[in-house]
């Protein structure tokens, strides 16, 4: 089963931080822009990445932000 298709309640929920990088990589921003916004390193957004990865169950950014959206931690402005 999808992360997608589960209950809001047996979903893994994101954090702030890990919705805010959801929403820049669903704009285009880099590591390092996402690193220089937040005040912390590449490396570092790189981990929010695989924690949002292994929470969605998904392998790569345009699937993220897929199942993202359809969970309800991605909104589009």
């Amino acid at each position: 089963m999808a992360v997608a298709d589960l209950n809001e309640e047996d979903r893994p929920a994101l954090t702030p931080r890990e919705r805010d990088v959801v929403r820049w990589t669903a704009q285009g921003l880099t590591t390092r822009d996402m690193g220089a916004l937040m005040g912390i390193s590449p490396h570092t957004v790189g981990e929010h990445l695989k924690n949002i990865r292994r929470k969605l169950g998904t392998q790569n950014s345009a699937h993220t932000i897929a199942v993202a959206y359809r969970c309800g931690e991605l909104t589009i402005d």
